[in-house]
């Protein structure tokens, strides 16, 4: 057997080391510069991943909120489910980093709605996914309808936004370049060539809603309605009162059964309990049963380019006879017959069929109740 000298045995270890440096070299795990890759998100975790808001308990809205204007009238919600409601306040958790949870939250309670990300323009999007009978009223005006995919149907409502950066993040190379295991990150204009994006914490938007008490889809007016019209509350002075009803309209002809006439100033509830044999389509043969003051409306989370501003305006350049939905002033309500008088909304109550809302006259403080049922 060869006889390993001093020096050979020198040489191998050597050998040996260089081949363990070189060999720990390659493991070194890939790590940025100092300062570097903060509040990154990879593209694929925005493109790919879906998140979730799981709710809790209703929220005492008094406890929650004190500019009463937001709510100044009583809404009920029914047990069935509506596309029309005004839905609670609620607790909630969710997987999503980017929702912080001290935002309120409108839904149902103990649900779960599905949440996704989309960059538009230069900005993080943070979605709430449900189908319209799971979203508030307020939040259907400016929801987008989504086309396809698995929520295809569905409504996508915006809930906060981030301005962010395009990063290309990529190993550097040293003076013989040679890549090495040190990340840079690079700005870059486009999408197309970013392998992350930044997010710009501080430059955080929640959604604003417009309030939007008293306003209808215009849709839901459409059709036919039983009408009727009660005194509710009285002075003992004048108790005789309660419980009388007055369902004529401005012929003084006995009403029922109406239906509702748009025009851009005003809706008005015709009387369509007439005579078989006149024109049903001429408006001649229709009397006036209650006329209420309108204002029509659409609205829209505005953009400038390919980004959107997370605060809801009215879109006004439309038509008015194209606008989706119409604010009624039920202040301003005339009864066929009667003067317009000075009066408050007491309250106003809405199921996916009917609708119910009570003036008090400021003056005779007498309550009547106006009450709408849809004829299925």
């Amino acid at each position: 057997m060869k006889k390993l000298t001093l020096a050979s045995l020198t040489v191998v270890v050597a050998s040996m080391c260089l081949g363990i440096v070189a060999c720990n070299a390659n493991k070194r795990p890939d790590q940025f510069e100092q300062n570097q890759g903060q509040n990154l998100i990879q593209l694929n975790e925005v493109e790919d991943k879906t998140f979730s808001i799981q709710t809790g308990k209703e929220i005492n809205e008094n406890s929650q909120q004190s500019n009463k204007e937001l709510q100044p009238l009583k809404v009920s919600i029914s047990a069935e489910k509506n596309a029309f409601v005004r839905l609670p306040l609620v607790s909630y958790t969710t997987d999503s980093n980017l929702i912080k949870t001290s935002v309120p939250m409108r839904g149902r309670p103990d649900f779960k709605y599905d949440v996704f990300y989309e960059i538009e323009g230069s900005s993080l999007v943070v979605y709430k996914v449900a189908a319209a009978v799971d979203i508030d009223k307020d939040e259907v005006p400016s929801a987008v309808k989504i086309g396809k995919g698995s929520f295809a149907g569905k409504l996508k409502v915006a809930l906060v936004r981030y301005p962010i950066k395009f990063i290309k993040v990529e190993k550097k190379k040293n003076s013989d370049n040679e890549t090495t295991h040190q990340l840079g990150e690079f700005v870059v204009d486009e999408i197309a060539n970013a392998t992350h994006i930044r997010l710009d914490m501080t430059g955080y938007q929640q959604a604003k809603l417009q309030i939007k008490a008293n306003t209808f889809p215009a849709e839901y007016l459409k059709g036919e309605w039983y009408y009727a019209q009660t005194v509710v509350a009285a002075p003992s002075s004048k108790e005789e009162l309660l419980g009388q009803g007055d369902t004529q309209d401005q012929n003084l002809q006995a009403t029922q059964r109406v239906k509702f006439e748009f025009s851009e100033n005003m809706i008005k509830a015709v009387n369509i309990n007439v005579d078989s044999r006149t024109d049903q389509t001429s408006e001649v043969n229709f009397a006036t049963v209650i006329s209420i003051p309108s204002a029509w409306k659409d609205y829209q989370m505005p953009r400038k380019g390919a980004d959107v501003d997370l605060e809801e305006r009215e879109a006004a350049e439309t038509n008015w006879a194209l606008r989706k939905f119409v604010a009624l002033n039920f202040e301003q309500t005339k009864s066929a017959g009667g003067e317009l008088s000075s009066t408050k909304v007491v309250s106003l109550e809405v199921t996916n069929d009917s609708f119910t809302f009570v003036l008090q006259n400021n003056e005779s403080n007498i309550q009547i109740r106006y009450s709408f049922r849809k004829r299925l």
